[in-house]
């Protein structure tokens, strides 16, 4: 397994109060500096209708590219305890470099959250990890599938995902997680009313999702950004929000982004 030495990765605090980590390796926060929590239910959550699926649904499958803290996990899990509702979520991530259990158990997250001893532990969720697939179940509702290793080696069940939480680092230090390649497999996974949300806004990610098929449009951004991206392979999943030109992202990332992959 990738695990990098604890000194690469250091907990920070967000201005909400909930903590976040900075990776050395990457050079940037796994979160928002601006608010860890307050990003993830902003992109992950409230902007794709996912907290209305939660109440309407008895099964969904969520697969998230970059495990992170896991934080939304935790999330997840305060909904659907907030909601008291009885669906089963069978949650795949991926994650190269995972924290350590003892990291993942300083991180504050339960003083923020609600039904705190309800939770998991997130020590639990990162204690004993190997590489490839580790399968544990989160609480009753919530079975987690996480595999260790790279986005290339990671595989999903075909089209079955109902939402993708794209949260890898940003393509300027991580290109591997926001590749042609890589959406054209999550785009393999995805049922055909998905919907994928990412914080990121760049030409050059979206450019790539629309040459893998997906349909791409802006949504308002958290915090102080302007726009995040939220895609589906299907149209009329993104209503209410501003579609993007595909033919055109597709066409730039032909004549511009492909000679840079």
């Amino acid at each position: 397994m990738t695990q990098l030495p604890n000194d690469q990765h250091t907990p920070k605090a967000s201005d909400d109060g909930s903590l976040t980590v900075y990776s050395r390796k990457f050079d940037q926060h796994f979160h928002s500096p601006k608010g860890a929590i307050m990003e993830s239910r902003h992109v992950f959550f409230e902007e794709p209708g996912l907290l209305i699926d939660l109440q309407k649904r008895s099964h969904l499958k969520i697969a998230e590219t970059g495990f992170g803290t896991g934080l939304n996990l935790l999330l997840l899990a305060e909904y659907i305890e907030n909601l008291n509702c009885s669906l089963k979520i069978d949650y795949y991530a991926v994650e190269g470099y995972p924290i350590s259990a003892e990291l993942a158990d300083k991180l504050n997250y339960h003083h923020h959250l609600d039904h705190a001893s309800a939770l998991p532990r997130l020590s639990d969720v990162f204690a004993d990890l190997k590489p490839g697939i580790n399968k544990k179940q989160i609480t009753d509702c919530i079975t987690l599938t996480l595999f260790i290793g790279t986005f290339e080696e990671w595989q999903l069940p075909d089209k079955s995902i109902d939402y993708f939480f794209h949260d890898p680092f940003s393509i300027e230090v991580n290109p591997d997680g926001w590749t042609v390649e890589l959406f054209s497999k999550l785009m393999k996974a995805a049922e055909y009313h998905a919907t994928l949300t990412t914080y990121s806004a760049a030409v050059k990610a979206r450019a790539a999702m629309a040459s893998a098929g997906w349909q791409v449009a802006s949504a308002p951004g958290a915090l102080s950004k302007r726009e995040m991206t939220i895609a589906s392979p299907d149209a009329f999943q993104l209503k209410g929000f501003k579609l993007v030109n595909n033919a055109k992202l597709r066409q730039r990332y032909d004549e511009e982004f492909s000679r840079q992959a």
